[in-house]
């Protein structure tokens, strides 16, 4: 099935009749962008088919080598449009001389109701499970913070990939999350997510993993009001600012200790950034930017030229 799929796209731009299409659009990571661009793209240009390219993830050009970087640049340059994650793949891309639309990591809104949020004492993380996740530096701030204030919880969710662990690493096990007031609560149904969300007071994602984008969960945070604590990390700036949340260093236990600390006893400043947290979730609405989207398909699609008559 697979195999066939992959067939009928690569043999797309070449049907003809009714069922060519009028605007090819990729949504892909880095990697198979990389394979199936160039291809899609030159074909697109020789069909006369306008080509969106659309690179899933904050992953740079800049950071590739050799053959690989060349292909994912004759891919844009053969592209008709760009859909851009992240402002630094913009700046990237700035000599493309094509147009590009900010499409970021985006979700529909939830049709549940946003909790009514006054006092910050129950910290949720929600993400893969691994030390570049920042995992070890906040169970060592959450630490020193239910020390001080007991009733302070950290529930922790997420997957524990065996690949991301090196070989001088152990696996996270169960062990590793006995502390007073932590919980390891294993996988969320995606289903489940806003509402889990829901029964917490604010996000802490304290990364320094180097494919990091755009965070979908911290835009699910968002849309249930949640403030967001993050590292000041890659693209991350771009979307957590003083309006939603607190960014602090990576790999800095002492410095996300004091952000715990600070939305902990400062209700003022807490209830601030759930107001900012609601305003900023709009920012990401899947209906808005899907109209978009859809905008610069029929503009692509209307232009002299793209034609086979």
């Amino acid at each position: 099935m697979k195999i066939r799929v992959l067939l009928r796209l690569l043999l797309l731009p070449f049907t003809g009749g009714r069922d060519r299409p009028d605007v090819i659009t990729l949504h892909m990571s880095i990697g198979a962008l990389s394979i199936f661009g160039p291809w899609l793209t030159f074909a697109g240009r020789l069909r006369r088919i306008p080509v969106i390219v659309h690179r899933f993830g904050g992953d740079l050009i800049s950071n590739e080598k050799g053959w690989r970087a060349l292909l994912l640049k004759t891919t844009y340059r053969l592209s008709s449009a760009a859909l851009i994650e992240t402002r630094a793949q913009h700046m990237e891309l700035s000599d493309l001389r094509r147009p590009m639309l900010w499409f970021p990591n985006i979700r529909k809104k939830p049709d549940i109701p946003i909790p009514e949020r006054k006092q910050c004492r129950k910290f949720l993380f929600l993400s893969q499970v691994f030390p570049e996740k920042g995992v070890g530096e906040l169970l060592e701030s959450f630490k020193r913070l239910h020390e001080q204030f007991p009733d302070s919880r950290l529930d922790i969710y997420g997957p524990i990939p065996a690949a991301r662990f090196t070989s001088d690493d152990a696996c996270y096990s169960a062990e590793d999350f006995r502390h007073p007031g932590v919980r390891y609560l294993g996988l969320v149904k995606p289903d489940r997510v806003y509402e889990t969300i829901g029964k917490h007071d604010v996000l802490v994602l304290p990364t320094w993993f180097s494919g990091e984008g755009y965070p979908g969960v911290i835009i699910e945070a968002y849309q249930m009001g949640a403030p967001v604590i993050a590292t000041n990390w890659q693209s991350i700036p771009d979307i957590v600012d003083n309006t939603s949340g607190l960014l602090v260093e990576p790999k800095d236990p002492t410095s996300l200790y004091r952000a715990m600390k600070q939305l902990y006893c400062d209700e003022h400043l807490y209830r601030r950034l759930v107001e900012g947290a609601c305003k900023k979730a709009n920012e990401f609405d899947a209906t808005i930017a899907t109209e978009k989207f859809i905008e610069l398909c029929k503009e692509l699609a209307k232009q002299p030229g793209n034609s086979d008559d």
